[in-house]
């Protein structure tokens, strides 16, 4: 064999193995890459559950707070009513005339 076939099979081992160093880097990249979207997504999902539960909770609260208002209100439109002919007295607290009373 000549030195200008060695000489150019030299170049192409030596190209052949950049080749195969450079795709060895990309693929440490791609998995890098992978490894930080992962990461991210679960940090955007711990994020999300913590703020979905703190909204939650305060609509819980809010519920309640709602609840112990109409019942409240409700007690103190029984309180006010000494003689109960039988109306129902509603969320707000205003009484709701039977079927037929007249008012």
């Amino acid at each position: 064999m000549g030195s200008a076939r060695l000489a150019q099979l030299a170049r192409e081992t030596a190209s052949q193995f950049e080749r195969q160093q450079s795709s060895a880097r990309k693929e440490r990249e791609l998995r890098r890459k992978q490894e930080l979207y992962e990461a991210q997504l679960l940090a955007l999902k711990g994020q999300y559950e913590t703020e979905r539960d703190t909204i939650l909770k305060e609509l819980e609260d809010e519920q309640v707070r709602l609840r112990v208002a109409a019942d409240q209100r409700r007690q103190i439109a029984r309180l006010r009513q000494p003689n109960n002919d039988g109306a129902q007295i509603e969320e707000n607290g205003a009484r709701k005339a039977r079927k037929g009373a007249v008012r």
